[in-house]
C-alpha cells in the first residue's frame, strides 16, 4: 500500500502597484494569501504525520502473526495519526473557503471596470476560481482516502483476516491513491496558472496605467 505525502506549495500573492485597479487587486489577492495560512502553515505538519504514519504501516506489515499485541499497538498508533490527518484536512478546508469567499471582492472589481482591462480581471477571477475548484475536488479524493484506510486498519485488527477481502481493500486504496496524487498534480498545475495569470495581469495594468 502506498500513503501519499501532501506536499503542495503555492504562491498567491498581490503586487503593489499605481493605479486603482492594480491596488484594489492586490489587496484581494493579499488578503486570499493571508486567508490561507493555516493552510500552508499545516502542510509541514500534516507530511510529518503522513510519513510517520507510512513508516509504522510498514513496520506493521512486517510483523509475524505471533507478534499480535505488537501488531494492535501500531495499528491504534496508526489510526490516532489518522485522526490526526483529518483534522488537519478540516482545518486546511476552512482555511481555503475563507479564502475562496474573497473572489466575491474581484467580482465587484470586474463590474466597474471596462475594455482590456476587464477581461484581465476576468482571466485572472477564471483562474482563481479554477484553482479553488482543484482544492475541493483533491479534498474530497483526500477524504475518500482516509477513509480506506481507516477500513484498512480495522481489518488488520481481526485475527482470522480474509485474505481475499484484504486484497480487494488494498487495491481499492491504491486506486484511490493515484486519484489523489493526480488531484495534487492539477492543484500544483491551478496554482502555477494563476500565478502566471497574475503576473501578465499586473503586467498589463503596469504597462497601460489602468483605472
Amino acid at each position: 500500500m502506498l500513503m501519499i505525502v501532501l506536499s503542495v506549495m503555492f504562491v498567491l500573492s498581490g503586487c503593489t502597484l499605481g493605479s486603482t485597479i492594480e491596488d484594489e487587486l492586490s489587496n484581494v489577492l493579499s488578503e486570499m494569501h493571508e486567508a490561507e495560512k493555516t493552510y500552508r502553515d499545516g502542510l509541514k505538519d500534516l507530511t510529518k504525520i503522513e510519513q510517520t504514519e507510512q513508516n509504522l504501516f510498514n513496520q506493521t506489515m512486517e510483523l509475524s502473526q505471533e507478534e499480535n499485541e505488537k501488531l494492535k499497538t501500531n495499528i491504534e498508533e496508526m489510526k490516532a495519526l489518522l485522526k490526526k490527518r483529518k483534522i488537519h484536512i478540516k482545518e486546511e478546508t476552512k482555511s481555503m473557503e475563507s479564502a475562496m469567499k474573497l473572489v466575491s471582492d474581484i467580482d465587484k472589481i470586474e463590474k466597474k471596470s471596462e475594455g482590456d482591462t476587464k477581461a484581465e480581471v476576468v482571466k485572472l477571477k477564471n483562474a482563481i476560481d479554477h484553482r479553488y475548484q482543484t482544492h475541493t475536488i483533491f479534498v474530497d479524493k483526500y477524504e475518500k482516502l482516509t477513509k480506506l484506510q481507516g477500513e484498512l486498519y480495522e481489518m488488520l485488527l481481526v485475527e482470522e483476516i480474509d485474505i481475499t477481502k484484504l486484497e480487494q481493500k488494498v487495491e481499492a486504496l491504491n486506486a484511490q491513491n493515484d486519484e489523489v496524487t493526480n488531484a495534487i498534480k492539477e492543484f500544483n498545475e491551478a496554482t502555477n496558472s494563476l500565478n502566471e495569470t497574475k503576473d501578465a495581469a499586473f503586467a498589463y495594468f503596469k504597462k497601460n496605467k489602468s483605472k
